[in-house]
């Protein structure tokens, strides 16, 4: 505390100005910055889906204690897990048994062009029939 103290109440001299004052006020500047973006660093830094609005928060708000407290909490949450869906494709297009086939003159369900007699593609989109 007397390093803070000593740095901002001892005056300069007259004829010289102390460069070492300076360099220890830009290192305790530097400190506290850091500190003050420490969440916005946690949420860019675990790639946070919200890490934008949580550096806008801990910008705007992190001055108060709550503020910076909530940005904080935010950015170590996680975002919940992402669901991956896998789709087999052979399983889109392989017949099923149990389920009838359309009749000869049905329609394309994706591009409505009429269904020719044992086709099993159709002839306007390629989609094949089930």
């Amino acid at each position: 505390m007397s390093l803070i103290v000593n740095l901002f109440m001892s005056a300069p001299d007259s004829t010289s100005f102390d460069d070492r004052r300076v360099l220890s006020a830009l290192v305790l500047l530097a400190i506290v910055c850091m500190t003050y973006l420490i969440p916005s660093f946690i949420g860019f830094g675990r790639k946070h889906p919200n890490a934008p609005a949580i550096c806008v928060l801990n910008v705007l708000l992190g001055w108060t204690v709550l503020g910076w407290i909530a940005a904080l909490v935010w950015a170590a949450t996680s975002a919940g897990p992402t669901a991956t869906v896998i789709v087999n494709a052979s399983e889109l297009i392989t017949p099923r048994p149990d389920v009838p086939r359309p009749a000869a003159g049905s329609f394309c369900q994706q591009c409505g062009e009429r269904r020719q007699a044992g086709a099993e593609f159709c002839i306007g989109c390629g989609r094949r029939f089930l």
